[in-house]
């Protein structure tokens, strides 16, 4: 049995952070540590960390250490805040599959302050993807209440003028205050950065500062870079065919600025997994302004898993934000360029709406592709890509 208390435990945990893990002992520094039994095991709310004392009694220092920094990765990956109407439950497991991963990286690494507690939820088959795509593709009763292995996060609290930090590890934390925002915390996850990068000691796995720097950076929305593609492919062009008549008096012959209606797209719409309804929503509002704006001769729609399933054609006047995707087996890009070669249309672009896992042609067509995608990294033979960050797949 360890014969110190649970408080002197951690408080050795932290500084064993602070001096053997900068990154993560400078984010902990920002947080109040408070004991309280009612939360079973550890948990933050962006301003304190709370733990549970008779939970650290079943823990190693190594793995109180590997909480500690489990914690503040919630804090310093926007968890809290990026929850929005989802189960927090689910959320709070789904967001526990990202950091344990990066956790146990770092300790394959040669991290040697850390070790992952038994009843950690740990999956490779999340490996690479974000909080947000895990919480999509776990199973409705996955939300249930259930004890939480490690610890969990909580809503951010309402400001405290009269916090007085009591309970608290004077020996390790500083002071924090009344309460952290997400825009604190950004600015405390650069400055702990920094610190890492200029001590010399310990590291953080490059998976991880790629996660932080997606939250950290502000991104442009998806929707501008698609119209941004669909000006390009769609722009009204100047004509000499027919010259300006506002400027025959002057002697001068100008073009004209001529539109008329362009030729046909193509929108297919990948349907081998779980489609995220409200990305799809967003998408098929943007392909609807594109048909009332552009002026398309047509969009050609079309679902695909491993074959092509409900195409339909739209044209100027329809709505076709009430299509229907249709599909859910495997994943294969070819069909849509087979269909599109087929049926003879000859499109100025294709759009495609995935999230990358597939077998693509092993030619690239004559006419735009673009992939609008979400989910993991996937590497894409031909065509644009636009990537749509986790923050911006939901509400």
């Amino acid at each position: 049995m360890n014969r110190h208390s649970p408080k002197e435990r951690i408080s050795a945990c932290l500084r064993s952070l602070i001096l053997d893990e900068p990154f993560f002992g400078a984010l902990a520094l920002h947080l109040v540590i408070k004991s309280d039994e009612s939360v079973g095991t550890f948990a933050t709310d962006g301003t304190h960390l709370f733990y549970a004392p008779s939970f650290t009694t079943q823990l190693s220092d190594k793995e109180i250490t590997f909480i500690l920094a489990h914690e503040v990765l919630h804090c310093a990956l926007g968890h809290l805040w990026r929850r929005n109407d989802r189960c927090p439950d689910k959320w709070n497991i789904a967001c526990d599959y990202i950091i344990n991963d990066q956790l146990t990286e770092h300790i394959a690494n040669g991290c040697k302050v850390m070790a992952m507690p038994s009843m950690a939820l740990h999956d490779v088959q999340f490996r690479g993807m974000s909080a947000e795509e895990i919480y999509n593709r776990m199973p409705p009763s996955a939300g249930k209440p259930q004890p939480q292995p490690c610890g969990t996060f909580t809503d951010p609290p309402e400001a405290d003028p009269d916090e007085d930090g009591e309970d608290t590890d004077q020996q390790g934390s500083i002071q924090a205050p009344s309460t952290m925002s997400e825009a604190e915390w950004k600015i405390a996850t650069v400055q702990a950065q920094n610190a890492q990068n200029t001590s010399g000691q310990g590291s953080t796995p490059g998976s991880l500062d790629r996660l932080i720097t997606e939250h950290i950076t502000p991104t442009i929305p998806w929707q501008d870079h698609l119209r941004e593609f669909t000006n390009a492919i769609t722009r009204d062009d100047y004509t000499w065919s027919r010259p300006n008549a506002r400027y025959a008096h002057t002697g001068f012959s100008l073009p004209t600025l001529h539109s008329e209606s362009i030729g046909d797209i193509v929108i297919a719409i990948d349907t081998s997994g779980s489609v995220n309804d409200f990305l799809l929503a967003r998408f098929l509002s943007e392909t609807q302004s594109l048909l009332d704006t552009a002026k398309p001769a047509s969009i050609h729609i079309l679902s695909c898993d491993t074959r092509v399933k409900n195409p339909k054609t739209y044209h100027h006047g329809d709505d076709l934000t009430e299509y229907t995707p249709h599909g859910g087996g495997g994943t294969a890009f070819e069909p849509v360029f087979d269909h599109i070669r087929k049926n003879n249309i000859d499109p100025i672009a294709l759009i495609y709406f995935t999230d990358g896992w597939g077998s693509f042609p092993s030619n690239e067509p004559h006419y735009p592709t673009l992939w609008l995608h979400y989910g993991s990294e996937v590497a894409y033979p031909f065509g644009q890509v636009i990537d749509i960050p986790p923050a911006q797949q939901d509400a």
